[in-house]
């Protein structure tokens, strides 16, 4: 959930006190609320045909029960008793389905514009964007914070909606890892790893705080059909990633035999003209 979703969230809650001993919600009775536990802890019951209810787990603090019946209009599936005094955070059911409503669709018409501006989802179209823009997960990163890490396998497929990353690549142990790329919006990553196989082959950090979207490996191959081909041509226009390193540490080493100084020539090495927000330059797909 977005920040601005989640003020709006919490701003909507209220709080609910229970005892110890006192039933929360009943398995069959209509669904009134959600509820995010804060503090204390409930039993939770279910029960199956003419069985006697049986204890499937105990919510403690963070954790959140009672959405199915608000999302599905069903009876509740499940009894949760409190076994101490408990403080949970509670959303009415009106206020719970008009945000998730409201959400699904600000998520959907957001995204679907959003991917219409992503140079390689070009051929996708109207249906097909906002069939992927449904199965997009947005997740934040903080500067600094690593998004996907060298040698990781590969589950998801990332396109970057703010912010700006970084690529780089560690070739031996005895060497730091050394910056070969820049990613900025509209610019993605990690489909090697789902289109061949193979292992990450490069770190992703974010530079600034960063926001990505991305696809799991089977959305990815469910719903990108149509770019597949585009993806597999570009993947052969990339460089080695040893070769770009090395021109990396050539030119390092030419500038401080020219300069007779230790001049930084990695950056201009690595990244000779900035990537303009969706008109990318050839992505060398670095993290998959």
């Amino acid at each position: 959930m977005e920040t601005n979703r989640r003020e709006q969230t919490i701003d909507a809650m209220f709080e609910k006190v229970v005892e110890e001993g006192e039933t929360v919600i009943k398995q069959g009775d209509p669904g009134d609320n959600f509820y995010i536990v804060e503090s204390g802890e409930l039993d939770i019951f279910v029960a199956r045909g003419n069985n006697a209810p049986a204890k499937v787990m105990t919510a403690s603090a963070g954790t959140a029960f009672g959405e199915l019946a608000l999302m599905y209009n069903c009876p509740r599936a499940a009894t949760v008793t409190a076994v101490t005094r408990s403080v949970l955070w509670a959303l009415d059911r009106v206020s719970f389905q008009l945000m998730q409503a409201k959400d699904e669709n600000q998520h959907r018409k957001m995204y679907e514009e959003f991917l219409r501006n992503v140079p390689i989802l070009a051929s996708l179209n109207r249906y097909e964007r906002v069939v992927v823009s449904d199965a997009l997960k947005m997740s934040e990163y903080e500067a600094g914070e690593t998004v996907i890490r060298q040698g990781d396998e590969g589950d998801r497929f990332y396109i970057i909606e703010e912010g700006e990353a970084k690529a780089t690549v560690q070739i031996s142990l005895e060497k730091a890892p050394v910056e070969v790329l820049r990613y900025r919006t509209g610019d993605y990553f990690g489909e090697i790893a789902l289109i061949a196989g193979k292992p990450r082959q490069a770190n992703i950090v974010a530079v600034t705080k960063c926001k990505c979207v991305s696809l799991d490996r089977g959305a990815f191959t469910r719903l990108l059909g149509p770019c597949g081909e585009v993806l597999r041509r570009n993947i052969e226009t990339y460089k080695k990633y040893e070769s770009i390193v090395n021109e990396v540490e050539e030119a390092n080493a030419t500038a401080l035999t020219v300069n007779g100084c230790h001049t930084d020539m990695l950056a201009d090495a690595r990244s000779p003209s900035p990537m303009t927000p969706f008109t990318p330059e050839p992505i060398y797909d670095l993290a998959s």
